[in-house]
């Protein structure tokens, strides 16, 4: 699974790619890019990425990218009924790559791309300029995780609602079509439900055999088993698409530069 590489690293976060110190930027992401979805997500969720190669999953693009199924920006509504827009966790990734890199860095600042104008200062105080750079970068990070972090728990056995349900010709096959509703979390989730996962239906656990987001605009066909002739009373079902996951919190740094 590779998310990052060098040349990611450009505008502020810029890591110069001609300099000797960047050879082992290749080992910086990799271990940051494991350790970040281990924080995130817990090792259940990132075995069951490494299991698919997570960024073919619609649900890992969606928790990624912040994106749906049809490439739109990824919205919700939270626990509290709030329209919430998602944007992914990849520029969260690269500003603590870059946080993690050039704080252990024991060439000069200007090497990676921190630049200040000369003056009568110490190289105490380029260090201390250094460290504001790279605090930004990390809060930045930071902020940017804890995002995904709300994602996560508002994806969490959340309400969405189906349009219909019929059964289909094979006895105890039945399809559920989704379209958008308005002030509800219905198409907009359809992307975070793989093949294999489940879902609660009038309290009872039926496993998604078929998802076919995206093939038709506007709306999502998923395919389940049940017991012929079966009507049913909700008009929505209970999702957990990263069900087990675990997440660590992180918090801002308020250290004013002294990393």
């Amino acid at each position: 699974m590779e998310l990052i590489t060098k040349s990611d690293f450009k505008g502020n976060i810029k890591i110069s790619q001609n300099t000797k110190e960047t050879n082992d930027l290749d080992l910086y992401i990799k271990r940051n890019q494991e350790n970040f979805f281990r924080d995130l997500i817990g090792d259940f969720q990132y075995n069951e990425i490494l299991k698919i190669d997570a960024i073919d999953s619609n649900k890992y693009k969606s928790l990624v990218y912040g994106i749906d199924a049809y490439d739109n920006q990824f919205f919700y509504f939270d626990h509290n009924e709030i329209y919430t827009s998602y944007f992914g966790i990849i520029e969260s990734l690269k500003y603590l790559i870059y946080w993690d890199y050039v704080r252990n860095l024991n060439a000069k600042p200007t090497s990676v791309g921190i630049r200040f104008a000369d003056a009568e200062n110490s190289i105490g105080s380029s260090q201390l300029q250094t460290n504001n750079v790279i605090e930004q970068r990390y809060n930045l990070g930071i902020e940017i995780y804890q995002e995904a972090c709300n994602f996560l728990y508002n994806t969490d056995d959340k309400k969405l609602h189906y349009f219909d349900i019929t059964e289909i010709g094979v006895s105890g096959e039945y399809l559920m079509i989704i379209k958008q509703e308005d002030l509800k979390n219905s198409l907009n989730f359809c992307s975070l439900l793989n093949v294999g996962d489940s879902f609660e239906l009038d309290e009872i656990d039926y496993i998604i055999d078929s998802n076919d987001v995206g093939d038709v605009p506007d709306q999502c066909s998923i395919i389940f088993k049940a017991n012929s002739g079966l009507s049913f009373e909700n008009k929505y079902i209970h999702i957990n698409p990263y069900k087990d996951f675990k997440t660590k919190q992180k918090n801002l740094s308020v250290l004013d530069g002294m990393f």
